[in-house]
């Protein structure tokens, strides 16, 4: 996988939370830990975009367009 330099500064305790997290977790570098942390928020906001796709499919009635998100692979219990 590529990787892309970033420089970031974090509060104090966010930097000593994310060295903690590396340690306990055996990681081997801090920007694994932001990947894992980043990994996450993408996984949140795809989650809520699937809720928000199902909310819109009930209001709304069922469309053409949910069978192409049915069509990724995921079961429909494991967005929520």
């Amino acid at each position: 996988m590529k990787s892309e330099k970033l420089s970031i500064s974090l509060p104090h305790d966010t930097a000593s939370f994310v060295e903690k997290y590396r340690k306990r977790h055996r990681l081997r570098t801090r920007s694994e830990v932001i990947a894992k942390a980043v990994d996450s928020l993408r996984e949140r906001e795809l989650e809520e975009e699937y809720r928000s796709a199902a909310e819109e499919d009930r209001k709304y009635g069922y469309t053409k367009d949910w069978d192409v998100t049915l069509a990724d692979g995921l079961a429909e219990d494991e967005a929520w």
